[in-house]
């Protein structure tokens, strides 16, 4: 097991080895290095128990201690914090842990799920795993290609799914579906219940695979058949960007930061959609969003106040673009 730790925390230099690859004697045998230990990982253990140990360790990594560090600043230094926040994103209940537990449960949940779907496929379905785990590495090109491509994909179906299956009375008229009333019930109700990022996973179930585990892992597994060492990087950048968008620091000082206006760009998205009651910003990026005519122009509440009044009661409703405000039952 010391062996897997050891080739999984080394993952984020991955992308930086093979940059540099040419540059020097260092690197080149880092790279040599690192060849080694993960053939060495391959051999020694199944690659069922590589795949679904290297999704735990990552998302311990690059999730959990993020948002732990987050919540811990949070609660030490409110004050602070607060002054970071959004109206929305200052909301309180008295079980903070309670969001923490669901959040957790739910990401063993999804690499359940991820490991019922590979031992179907190969030891009952008799073919190919969804997600490669060969001796080598995979091609940087190669790899590169299938990044953006499952990217593109998780932002296409996560908009789908966000606004047709989990929106879709608040933008239709219709009646609601299970889905979405659960998703109403938990999701709306939990951003903000909790400081770090645990409501980024802190979500009913349903809706919850529906919407992270869908997107973020069948297109990899179905339309690319993914390098399972592409997959870890993924699914780091995946992690990270929940934690930086659920964070609800949309006023944090990121100037400091190379590309840190990213940063409070995709807490203003996320606020934005939750201050809303969920008419607008169902993407990751905003890509789909800025095709369909559904962005949040501005992030956060400076904009959805000017369209739609005070939105930190939020909005309940069959989402006509007057945005008209009903009290919350």
């Amino acid at each position: 097991m010391s062996s897997i730790l050891s080739a999984l925390v080394s993952l984020p230099a991955l992308p930086l080895l093979y940059l540099t690859s040419n540059t020097g004697m260092a690197t080149s045998l880092n790279l040599l290095f690192f060849q080694i230990t993960w053939s060495a990982l391959v051999i020694g253990y199944q690659p069922l128990m590589v795949e679904l140990a290297g999704t735990l360790v990552v998302r311990a990594i690059f999730f959990l201690l993020p948002s732990l560090i987050l919540l811990t600043l949070d609660m030490t230094t409110p004050a602070v914090a607060n002054n970071w926040k959004s109206r929305t994103a200052r909301r309180k209940v008295k079980n903070n842990w309670n969001v923490v537990g669901i959040a957790i449960l739910n990401i063993v949940l999804a690499t359940a799920l991820q490991g019922a779907i590979e031992y179907l496929l190969t030891n009952v379905l008799h073919v190919r795993s969804a997600i490669r785990v060969p001796k080598t590495l995979p091609i940087p090109t190669s790899a590169l290609w299938d990044f953006l491509r499952a990217e593109l994909m998780r932002e296409a179906l996560t908009y789908m799914i966000h606004r047709y299956v989990l929106h879709q009375p608040a933008n239709f008229g219709r009646q609601s579906t299970t889905a979405a009333r659960l998703h109403q019930k938990w999701a709306h109700s939990g951003y903000g219940a909790c400081t770090g990022s645990f409501s980024a996973h802190y979500d009913h179930p349903i809706p919850y695979l529906l919407l992270h585990f869908v997107p973020s892992y069948l297109p990899m597994a179905i339309f690319i058949r993914m390098h399972a060492l592409t997959f870890f990087v993924h699914l780091s950048l995946i992690s990270l960007i929940d934690v930086i968008a659920y964070s609800g620091l949309t006023d944090a000082p990121t100037g400091f930061i190379p590309f840190g206006f990213m940063l409070g760009w995709m807490a203003q998205r996320v606020d934005g959609h939750y201050s809303c009651n969920g008419r607008r910003a169902f993407g990751i990026w905003g890509i789909a969003d800025w095709v369909m005519g559904t962005r949040v122009e501005t992030g956060g509440e400076e904009y959805l106040k000017g369209k739609w009044g005070d939105v930190s009661e939020g909005f309940l409703g069959d989402g006509d673009s007057k945005g008209k405000r009903r009290s919350r039952t």
